[in-house]
């Protein structure tokens, strides 16, 4: 009788063994579910259409926290005179932060040539801090007529 106890007991224990999982081992919540939307805020923009204000939307977010990584791309010739701003920087083509709004400016006069366009592509990647893992991107291209900017 004691034997078949001793292993019914090991058989318990055997089996609650196998189907523990570590905390680690699981994927925080909702994390492959996750998106993220680039909201272009124009309405505060002066008569020239500047500045457009980015602010990145998150759904979804796991447990971790995020960092978000901004990029900027534009046709060549016109890396100097746009970028995101940085007060005590000047324009900058990449910011890394941890979701606050970023600003599309211009740091030059241009003269505009009539129904000439200019492109600027935006993205942004939503990074886990702790893994480096990519949760959601967007991106989005802004275009620039004659000096006003709208979402293309």
């Amino acid at each position: 009788m004691k034997k078949i106890i001793s292993m019914l007991l090991l058989a318990i224990v055997g089996l609650v063994a196998c189907t523990n999982t570590s905390a680690a081992d699981a994927p925080a919540i909702n994390e492959k579910a996750s998106t993220v939307e680039i909201d272009v805020n124009t309405e505060a923009a002066d008569t020239n259409g500047l500045p457009v204000i980015l602010t990145p939307q998150l759904t979804g977010e796991g447990e971790q926290e995020w960092q978000y990584h901004w990029t900027m791309k534009v046709e060549d010739g016109m890396e100097d005179w746009v970028g995101f701003v940085i007060p005590e920087a000047g324009p900058q083509k990449t910011i890394t932060n941890t979701g606050e709004p970023v600003e599309f400016g211009l740091f030059a006069e241009i003269m505009w040539v009539s129904d000439e366009k200019m492109e600027v592509h935006i993205q942004v990647e939503v990074i886990g801090s702790d893994s480096s893992d990519v949760l959601a991107t967007d991106e989005i291209t802004l275009v620039g007529v004659e000096g006003m900017y709208s979402l293309k």
